[in-house]
């Protein structure tokens, strides 16, 4: 596992030891990045479900303003503390180790805003904090929700005013893109696919 793009490409990352812990792949990030290309640069970044910070880390590498980690593993927190050890830009990133329905309670109550959230949830987890994440997604902000393509496409963040964007696959992954609804218009990812 390294990183694709950006100031610190090439730095290779520190991975899990067993399958608690799932990396996004290295595909799905470049892909990811690709589309992400125009509007990186000066994000404010949440990682959230964070695993190993491979996709914070891209998105410091590649020029997001801050990164948030939010993980609750302790064992994931001493792999994204290892990692972002190796990276030039280490003050520009925070690492919140408490469950992602509560930090995203407590960034609401603090009025902090988000342009890119990505939200890679464990896949068997029954109850994520969708509701909780319009409050703290700036207006022309993207969420970007990873999940197994077997799940299909289905509506996650039903009861919000949030729309579906863009929808991408990639192998057994689908990255769908989720905006405010007059962001609509002016959003064209596009991964050289």
């Amino acid at each position: 596992m390294r990183i694709i793009g950006g100031t610190d490409r090439g730095k290779h990352l520190v991975g899990p030891s067993d399958q608690s812990i799932r990396p996004t792949p290295g595909l799905v990030r470049e892909a990811l990045f690709n589309i992400l290309q125009d509007v990186i640069e000066g994000a404010h970044f949440l990682d959230l479900y964070a695993g190993t910070g491979a996709v914070g880390l891209e998105a410091l590498s590649r020029g997001a303003a801050s990164v948030t980690f939010v993980e609750s593993s302790q064992a994931a927190v001493r792999l994204i503390r290892a990692n972002l050890a190796k990276f030039s830009r280490q003050g520009d990133a925070y690492i919140r180790t408490t469950s992602a329905p509560g930090q995203c309670r407590v960034f609401q109550r603090d009025q902090r805003e988000f342009d890119l959230i990505f939200l890679d949830p464990p896949y068997n987890l029954p109850g994520l904090p969708i509701n909780l994440l319009e409050p703290i997604l700036a207006p022309n902000g993207l969420v970007i929700h990873q999940r197994p393509f077997k799940k299909g496409v289905g509506d996650p963040f039903k009861g919000t005013t949030l729309e579906r964007l863009d929808l991408r696959k990639y192998g057994k992954t689908e990255l769908s893109f989720w905006g405010f609804p007059d962001r609509s218009g002016d959003f064209a990812g596009d991964d050289d696919d």
